[in-house]
């Protein structure tokens, strides 16, 4: 890596663009500086017209965090110009992120002062391409050849801003040509999650021979692979959430992003997620949805069983897909396990944990309350586990799958025959220490931010000495192998049971553990290590920061106390003309005859400046139905649209 381009790049980048993180965000409120995309290949200042805006508040140094703030029309214009302006706003992190995934990943990066990037992909390399392009044009077809399902509508909606998310990445870097991706590196970044899955998938020399590997050598393989903890605690005080994601730490560039979705102005999806710039999903994952009152969080298992990568096809959705369009259209958790299982890819195999918060209450909790999605190749399994929260009041999730037939199918049993019962789903580090400490973690958030946070190893029996076994491992500190592998980040949110007021908020904290841990430091690391981490703080020692949305105005939700012994409580507030508590926001969507429904679709092209498809190599027509924005809930034969 030319650091030398780097910094000249960054530095003609970076001083245009400071007007976009003017302002500080604040908890008790703070204005936003708006910009809108000009249909012309830039931003201009204000909210515009067109309804999609966005503000960008660049942190990473300060809080550990950046803060991406929009509000977009839920069409394919809107859509563009939504992923145009994460783009630009965001495109020196969007470079630095990518250049250092894809050395983690493939391998040596250069950049020419003159040119693109260059990487060692080889023949390997090369396989991946081929998979994410077949991947690409299959669901553009799709898009194309179901216009009258709303599920591929929401699906074409994602293209387009991915399309408009390179777009902007391109236009801000349009005189620093060494920083642009190009079509295929944002494909690959957008598609990370799943890269861990399409190289073993597409390249067998790339599948890990489990049986071969010592003890030492498999963890070092088992991390690649799998990732994060997850904690659910209910009582009669409140349901809380909590997410740590595991990852290499070259991964620790991190945006939140809070994005409202809406129809002529009106608000019909919000969504808030942990991610990474130039990501369109959170891919950590951790998402809170206040209209569908909903939380949506994943742990990463991994595939012992090689023989299922044989599964894999590119002819599906990828998990940066579905996710967001399961996001948009569940109605509740089990809702969204049933769309989340369509055009199963087979690749970011995880346990996806869906809460339906409404299904919560003082005194009960309905069934649903607690729905799980195990993937691996090949099939989707998906559980009503609500009877494990009533039973002992948490579910907690930690890289082994839950139901037998996955973890059967996945190769688990053989893997722990071979490497003791420590690797099973009852006896393993975080499952024992999760036992024993989730009923404190009912108590208060303080208790639940301790829990989740913690990484005693020198202390903790359940450790065995290892920095790695903990709720927040920390394989930098391993006094034998230590690696730069761990947990990054701890996001959690409660609400309480019965309650109106939940407004998605939550709190996040940037870094590596520093619950009885010294501070992760980049200046301790030897100058040897082939770690690349572009844009990143050289010290992480961050606190906890509030997650809110901001109301139209771009004021920050007020919130009533930070840190108490109950934890942070958002007020239960009303304002004028959001939903009451009955009111289901799909309710103004009405149904129309499947004729209609099927009627003759028209052929339009971007008019936002990237319409000529060998401008950049993207396909620029995209099929849309006239006068009519679809938002619907239910199956493709449950059709629904506003009155144009």
């Amino acid at each position: 890596m030319k650091l030398s381009v780097l910094a000249m790049a960054t530095s003609r980048l970076l001083a245009p663009r400071t007007a976009v993180c003017e302002k500080p965000f604040e908890p008790n409120g703070t204005p936003l500086v708006w910009w809108h995309y000009n249909g012309n290949g830039g931003l201009q200042p204000g909210k515009g017209l067109s309804g999609t805006y966005a503000a960008f508040q660049d942190h990473v140094q300060l809080e550990g965090w950046g803060h991406l703030h929009m509000q977009a029309e839920a069409t394919l214009e809107g859509a563009y110009a939504a992923g145009f302006l994460e783009g630009y706003m965001t495109s020196v992190h969007i470079f630095e992120h990518y250049v250092s995934w894809l050395q983690a990943q493939f391998g040596q990066v250069s950049v020419h002062a003159g040119g693109s990037m260059r990487h060692a992909w080889t023949a390997q390399g090369g396989r991946v391409r081929k998979f994410i392009e077949d991947n690409d044009r299959w669901v553009r077809q799709q898009v194309a050849e179901n216009h009258a399902s709303p599920y591929w509508q929401t699906v074409g909606r994602l293209m387009a801003q991915a399309d408009g998310l390179l777009a902007g990445q391109q236009a801000a870097t349009r005189n620093t040509t060494a920083m642009q991706l190009r079509r295929t590196d944002m494909l690959l970044l957008l598609a990370s999650g799943d890269m861990y899955d399409i190289q073993p998938a597409v390249h067998q020399e790339k599948r890990v021979n489990w049986a071969a590997l010592d003890a030492a050598n498999f963890m070092k393989e088992f991390h690649k692979g799998v990732s994060c903890s997850a904690l659910v605690t209910y009582s009669e005080d409140a349901v809380r959430a909590g997410h740590t994601t595991w990852t290499s730490y070259n991964n620790m560039l991190r945006i939140y992003k809070r994005v409202t979705w809406a129809i002529r102005g009106r608000p019909v999806h919000k969504v808030a997620f942990s991610s990474r710039p130039g990501y369109l999903y959170s891919k950590d994952d951790f998402y809170t949805l206040p209209l569908q009152r909903m939380v949506v969080m994943e742990t990463t298992n991994a595939i012992f069983n090689n023989s299922l990568y044989d599964k894999v096809r590119p002819e599906a959705l990828m998990v940066w897909q579905r996710v967001p369009v399961s996001n948009f259209l569940a109605q509740d958790g089990p809702h969204w396990a049933k769309l989340f299982s369509r055009h199963n890819s087979g690749t970011y195999n995880n346990m996806w944990i869906a809460i339906t918060l409404d299904r919560a209450s003082k005194s009960s909790l309905e069934d649903g309350f607690l729905t799980i999605a195990e993937q691996i190749p090949g099939e989707v399994k998906v559980t009503d586990v609500t009877p494990v929260v009533r039973k002992q009041g948490y579910f907690s999730s930690y890289n082994v799958p839950y139901d037998a037939g996955i973890y059967e199918a996945a190769g688990y049993p053989r893997h722990v025959e071979r490497m003791g019962p420590e690797n099973s789903y009852m006896n393993c580090s975080r499952a024992k220490i999760f036992r024993r400490d989730a009923p404190e973690a009912r108590g208060s958030m303080q208790a639940f931010k301790r829990v989740m946070g913690s990484n005693n190893y020198q202390a903790d029996p359940e450790s065995h000495g290892d920095p790695s076994k903990a709720i927040m491992a920390r394989g930098d500190l391993s006094p034998y192998r230590p690696e730069l592998f761990g947990a990054v980040d701890l996001k959690v949110t409660e609400a309480v049971p019965g309650g109106e007021g939940w407004d998605g908020i939550a709190w996040a904290r940037s870094g590596p553990t520093t619950d009885n841990q010294p501070p992760f430091s980049w200046l301790n690391i030897p100058d040897g290590e082939p770690v690349l981490h572009l844009g990143q703080p050289d010290v992480f020692n961050f606190d906890f920061i509030p997650m809110a949305f901001h109301d139209a105005e771009g004021i920050a939700a007020p919130i009533d106390s930070l840190g108490d012994s109950d934890g942070v409580r958002i007020a239960q507030r009303r304002r004028e003309g959001k939903r009451a508590p009955e009111e289901n926001h799909l309710q103004w969507l009405v149904p129309i005859s499947t004729a209609a429904a099927a009627s003759p679709m028209k052929v339009t092209p971007f008019s936002l400046g990237l319409c000529a498809a060998g401008a950049i190599g993207f396909l620029s027509l995209v099929l849309r139905p006239v006068r009519q924005h679809s938002h619907v809930p239910g199956e493709e034969e449950s059709v629904y649209f506003l009155h144009a």
